[in-house]
């Protein structure tokens, strides 16, 4: 993989009014030189961070590819506890404080939630019961109703003979794309005592280790199909004709069990659609709708896709997944026309409204011992958006977080191309300002090799601005995308929590 780095060109020939401009408006002189260990930057820049993205390029074109700082502002960091769950009667919200007057994308923490409980083991009345569904090999599974978790039964399955099988045959089904959990419990330590899931077509088998690392605790294991393997080298299982579901023994321990509880099959998931909402100067309460706000219509980068939309659609994936929802901006082009900024110190609601799948949002901020409290805001609920909204717990919000664009410095470009670029191949990369002219010229018309990085003399990109780099692509060679990584340093910004 070709790999390039940005450098900075001392003699670019650029417009040098436009640094005095920003020199005298922005930085403090006596806060310049040997008082920060890059050049050229104030010390008030103390903090670092980075961003990428990929790009699918035109081939034999010119691409332009544009990428903008992102730097974290406001969030909740955790995804230890389900909070509620998006359906056809429910919307799920987060309330929380504007510190910067724009969104540069957010993360959400959930999963698709269109679920089946595939066996929680309650139907059985005795281990005979059991035993008629879940054929053994060589040891008998047993119905267990004292070593528990989400009901009042599980399934005990001896680790005594190496290659033990417990099998339940069902109804051909299509498990391609599906996703899932199942709960287990070991009394033994997984590096002495290991069990694999597995399906099959009555042909073949795929599995997968399930990885209870430490004993005599439950785990909710995510089971992804997808990513199971084939038992027998050069075989290939029908995912669409599943008959056999399973548990293998693949490494015994005599005399001690496995338990098994909770077996939940997702299929495939389809999409949700998340809207955000002005709630004006005041915290929001029960007594609140969502429509007692104002929508913000013009989601959407100006100044690099051109359009504007009310809301985003957003394909999910399979099992419990952090969403980047890259797409997801307000206010990011500053000075571009039709640009509409957030207000500063306002609250705002992020919903997930339901489209085709339900969808379960995860987080949790409990303010215990070494947990800090995010007092501007709540997660919340509401049948629509004309109904008050119900706060989801005290203290309990999303796993949710928002970015914003600032004035950076750039330490750091880089990127890397999918395969060896042709000597036809150039790139121009450069900043631009929030008025959308060219501002420093990093490279120009370099073939896209390994180049300086920018440590010596830190390009200023103002709040609103971006790096731009355009690539024009030599059609003989392979490349099929770039990806374009930047690194810079910020003012740590005053946030809301």
């Amino acid at each position: 993989m070709a790999t390039l780095i940005g450098s900075y060109d001392k003699n670019d020939g650029e417009d040098q009014s436009s640094l005095t401009r920003i020199t005298h408006t922005k930085v403090d002189k006596q806060s310049y030189l040997h008082t920060h260990p890059y050049q050229k930057v104030p010390i008030t820049f103390s903090k670092q961070s980075a961003n990428s993205d990929n790009f699918l390029i035109n081939k034999g074109n010119l691409n332009k590819l544009r990428l903008r700082p992102r730097i974290l502002n406001e969030h909740v960091e955790s995804s230890k506890t389900l909070q509620a769950t998006v359906t056809s009667t429910n919307i799920v919200g987060q309330i929380f404080k504007a510190s910067q007057n724009n969104i540069n994308g957010i993360h959400i923490a959930g999963e698709s939630a269109e679920s089946t409980v595939f066996d929680n083991f309650e139907s059985y009345a005795d281990s005979a019961a059991l035993q008629v569904e879940w054929v053994e090999t060589t040891n008998a599974a047993e119905l267990e109703t004292t070593i528990v978790t989400e009901s009042t039964k599980s399934m005990k399955l001896p680790m005594d003979s190496l290659g033990d099988e417990w099998v339940n045959t069902v109804t051909s089904t299509n498990y391609t794309g599906f996703t899932g959990h199942i709960h287990v419990y070991q009394e033994k330590e997984y590096n002495k005592c290991k069990l694999r899931f597995f399906i099959g077509d009555g042909t073949n088998t795929v599995s997968l280790p399930l990885l209870a690392i430490a004993k005599e605790v439950w785990y909710n294991l995510p089971i992804n199909i997808d990513a199971m393997t084939e038992d027998i080298a050069g075989q290939v299982t029908d995912l669409t004709a599943i008959t056999k579901v399973g548990f293998r023994v693949e490494n015994k321990e005599g005399g001690k069990a496995i338990y098994i509880d909770h077996m939940v099959a997702i299929a495939p998931p389809g999409s949700i659609n998340v809207k955000l909402w002005d709630m004006g100067t005041t915290l929001p309460t029960t007594s609140n709708s969502i429509d007692d706000g104002t929508q913000y219509t013009t989601l959407g980068d100006l100044g690099i896709t051109g359009s504007q939309v009310s809301d985003l659609d957003v394909e999910l994936l399979g099992g419990i997944r952090v969403y980047a929802i890259k797409d997801f901006v307000a206010g990011a082009a500053i000075d571009v026309t039709g640009n509409v900024l957030l207000t500063v110190g306002n609250y705002y609601a992020i919903t997930i409204n339901y489209v085709d799948t339900e969808f379960s949002l995860y987080g949790r901020d409990d303010c215990g011992a070494g947990v800090t409290c995010y007092n501007n805001g709540f997660a919340f609920e509401a049948a629509d958006e004309a109904t008050a909204i119900t706060k989801v717990g005290l203290y309990n919000n999303l796993n949710f977080a928002i970015f914003s664009v600032q004035d950076v410095y750039l330490i750091n470009f880089s990127g890397s191309i999918n395969a060896t670029p042709g000597t036809n191949s150039v790139i121009t990369l450069y900043t631009k300002t929030t008025d959308y002219k060219r501002f420093n010229t990093l490279v120009a018309g370099f073939t896209p090799v390994k180049l300086d990085n920018l440590k010596d003399m830190p390009p200023f990109v103002e709040k609103g601005g971006m790096i731009k780099a355009e690539y024009s692509d030599d059609y003989t060679d392979s490349v099929s995308s770039v990806r374009m990584g930047i690194r810079y340093l910020y003012i740590p910004p005053t946030v809301n929590g």
